[in-house]
């Protein structure tokens, strides 16, 4: 089971630190000098270990930092077996993992058209 001190980071990983360490000095635009802390070891670890001892489950549905983790888990193809489809609401492109490869499984993608996380193109 996941310690509860690490969920205090668990909430971190979609957040950039600059690589300094000063959690308040980062310019959001610019990713060269930034970092993603919590992925690996505690999310990640967190939620495989959930499926492996409460799934496998048909379907996952993902909102917001959720849908970006569901998605980088199934690009990482770390859920086996792998959910048969999945839910995606209001996510967002994440700075920390790379963009663009489409799923492989049925999926419905929720979001506004407002959303200050995407644009419309």
């Amino acid at each position: 089971m996941v310690n509860h001190e690490s969920f205090a980071i668990m909430g971190t990983w979609w957040h950039p630190r600059a690589s300094s360490g000063d959690a308040d000095a980062f310019d959001v635009f610019e990713t060269a000098t930034q970092e993603y802390c919590g992925w690996e070891e505690v999310s990640k670890a967190g939620l495989l270990e959930l499926w492996k001892r409460e799934g496998p489950f048909e379907g996952l549905l993902g909102f917001s930092q959720g849908a970006v983790a569901v998605h980088q888990l199934l690009l990482e193809g770390v859920l086996s077996p792998p959910p048969s489809w999945v839910i995606l609401a209001s996510g967002f492109p994440s700075r920390a993992f790379a963009q663009g490869t489409p799923l492989t499984i049925p999926s419905m993608h929720l979001f506004l058209q407002s959303s200050i996380n995407l644009r419309m193109e």
